[in-house]
C-alpha cells in the first residue's frame, strides 16, 4: 500500500514538473524567436516588393514539393523575382 502511495505522489510531482518545464521551454522559445519576427517585420516595411517576391519564391518551392493549383502563381512570382534580381545586377 505504501508503494502505491509513493507512485501516486511521484506521478503527481512528475506531471506538475512536466507542466512547469513545458512552460519554461515555451517562454524560452518565444524569447528566441521574437528578434527574428522583429527583423522580418522591419524587412517587410522597408522593402515590400522584395518581401512579396521572397514569399512567392517560397511558394514556388512549395509548388515543387506539394503541387497545388494555387502554386502556379507563386511559381510565376518566384521566376519574376529572380528575373528582377538578375536584372538589378
Amino acid at each position: 500500500m505504501a508503494q502505491a502511495t509513493t507512485e501516486t505522489r511521484t506521478k503527481k510531482h512528475a506531471t506538475k514538473h512536466d507542466a512547469d518545464s513545458t512552460a519554461n521551454v515555451v517562454e524560452a522559445a518565444e524569447k528566441a524567436i521574437q528578434p527574428t519576427i522583429d527583423r522580418v517585420g522591419d524587412f517587410i516595411r522597408d522593402q515590400p516588393f522584395q518581401a512579396v517576391g521572397l514569399a512567392l519564391g517560397a511558394g514556388y518551392l512549395g509548388r515543387i514539393l506539394f503541387r497545388g493549383p494555387f502554386m502556379t502563381l507563386a511559381m510565376l512570382g518566384g521566376v519574376g523575382y529572380l528575373g528582377a534580381r538578375l536584372a538589378a545586377k
